[in-house]
């Protein structure tokens, strides 16, 4: 998989569900079967029909091989 990068604060948390998904090329079910959820489950999350935790984001990155990044936001000044 490639690297990607995502400015979170840019995009609502099943936003960032969904360009996680396109970033693997995987259908819901395929990337669902891939983190071990139901279709189902990725498609009331990508839609904001219901609201995944944050340990669940974390375990997906696991299994996409990525990490999560925090950085200060620069303020202007």
């Amino acid at each position: 998989m490639k690297d990607i990068s995502i400015d979170v604060s840019n995009y609502q948390p099943s936003q960032v569900l969904t360009l996680l998904r396109k970033s693997t090329g995987l259908s819901l079910s395929g990337f669902a079967k891939l983190i071990g959820k139901s279709k189902t489950w990725v498609y009331n999350n990508e839609k904001g029909i219901t609201k995944f935790y944050f340990n669940d984001l974390l375990n997906i990155l696991k299994i996409l091989n990525l990490q999560l990044e925090v950085s200060s936001i620069e303020s202007e000044g």
